[in-house]
């Protein structure tokens, strides 16, 4: 068994589960707003980069702390986070695993790499703009739309989620990855000084939209 970013694995054909996306997630596609576990081969989903893009398929898994008959067993299942609408896009509230890659937009990337988008793990946002860890529970199950190249796609009524190839999906080595090599992806064991600069970028702006929202300045 493989233990990839806090969970324990039945082998690497389940690794791409710690960046997948939750039942419930609404990502748009050529029919509008629809949950990503709805999704089927040849549905077209909008993406970032390169509009209406056909999906391959649907990878899926459900998973459970306790052993329940038909479910597979995830070892130190990591805590569903919260994310308020507004931080990064979002004009809905999002329920997302820590290991789910966003794209963010950010002066500061742009500034120093020439790209205002960067992509970053989910968990790197907790303790700021209010994203906080949800009570353990039923974990839902877990999809993973996959698509001829890696795409980033619109999802909870505005941000932006990498969706892998299943090349970026699984290393060698088994290790899980959540990006796309069209952006930059920053990690907190490589990058941490710049990703902390951008979480207080997001911050700043988090706050200020705030601050717009509830006194119209």
């Amino acid at each position: 068994m493989s233990h990839v970013h806090g969970l324990s694995l039945p082998g690497c054909e389940t690794a791409w589960a710690a960046g997948g996306m939750l039942a419930g997630t609404r990502v748009a596609g050529a029919a509008g707003w629809q949950p990503v576990e709805t999704l089927q081969p040849g549905d077209k989903v909008l993406t970032f980069d390169n509009g209406l893009q056909p999906v391959l398929r649907v990878r899926r898994t459900t998973v459970s702390g306790h052993g329940a008959s038909g479910m597979t067993t995830f070892a130190g299942l990591p805590k569903v986070l919260q994310i308020p609408a507004g931080v990064i896009g979002n004009c809905a509230t999002m329920q997302v695993l820590p290991r789910q890659g966003l794209l963010v937009k950010s002066r500061l990337s742009e500034q120093t790499y020439g790209k205002q988008l960067v992509l970053i793990h989910a968990g790197s946002l907790l303790g700021y703009c209010g994203v906080t860890r949800m009570a353990q529970g039923h974990l839902p199950e877990i999809c993973l739309p996959e698509f001829e190249i890696g795409q980033v796609v619109f999802c909870s009524s505005g941000a932006l989620s990498s969706c892998p190839a299943l090349s970026e999906v699984i290393s060698e080595n088994c290790e899980a990855e959540c990006g796309t090599s069209e952006y930059r992806y920053l990690t907190a064991r490589s990058d941490r000084p710049f990703l902390n600069a951008i979480i207080q970028e997001l911050v700043s702006d988090w706050r200020h939209n705030r601050n717009v929202a509830v006194n119209g300045l």
